[in-house]
């Protein structure tokens, strides 16, 4: 079941069901729904996408390519080995956290692509194709995640514990944040602002760092 549609709908028609889910919920989504968001015909949106479940894995992946792909481009360079270069040293907790609190706070205007996430976690319970989207997002989430640790001073063999706890937080701080989508949008409040955030990931990397300073400590 390929996406044949991408090439000639793209980005557009993935924005146009994040607003409709952001609007009313996974609930308000129909074909005939995005298509009219979309501005296009119903036969264009049968005809490129087999099913609704492919349009919804597709439209997941944008949100969360849009979440982190400059994150994962930032910290990757901090992960490479350039000949000749001396290793880079540690961006410290307070850095690495306001870099990991962008996979979050996004700019106005794309506040929905976080919110709307909690629908597409819900769904992947039941739906093949959705899951399998929310699964490969999350792997690269827990990729970023350790990168992150690690700046934090984290050391290497405490990262994958680490990077699980944080990517919970991650996840649960997905439901506080502003764009929240409820599947009743009178409903939605600002909990967390973007600086609060911040310092919630900057006392986790702390924290994080301070429970193996010892490990490092003895090692040195």
């Amino acid at each position: 079941m390929a996406n044949r549609g991408h090439d000639f709908a793209g980005v557009p028609l993935y924005w146009a069901v994040a607003r409709v889910i952001d609007r009313g919920g996974m609930h308000a989504l129909t074909v005939r729904a995005a298509a009219a968001e979309a501005g296009c015909s119903v036969g264009f949106m049968r005809h490129y996408y087999d099913t609704k479940s492919l349009l919804l894995a597709c439209t997941y992946g944008l949100v969360t390519d849009t979440q982190l792909r400059d994150l994962e481009g930032l910290l990757s360079v901090r992960r490479r080995d350039f000949v000749g270069q001396a290793p880079l040293e540690p961006l410290g907790a307070e850095r690495a956290a306001e870099l990991l609190a962008t996979y979050l706070t996004l700019p106005e205007g794309w506040q929905l692509l976080v919110g709307v996430q909690l629908s597409f976690l819900a769904l992947a319970q039941h739906d093949v194709d959705v899951a399998d989207a929310v699964g490969s997002h999350h792997a690269r989430l827990r990729e970023v995640c350790a990168t992150a640790l690690s700046e934090a001073g984290v050391p290497v063999a405490a990262l994958e514990e680490e990077a699980q706890d944080l990517w919970v937080l991650l996840i649960g701080l997905t439901a506080l944040v502003p764009g929240l989508a409820t599947e009743d949008p009178d409903r939605r409040h600002v909990r967390v602002t973007p600086d609060k955030v911040t310092d919630i990931l900057r006392r986790h990397l702390q924290a994080a760092a301070s429970r193996h300073r010892g490990d490092v400590d003895a090692r040195g």
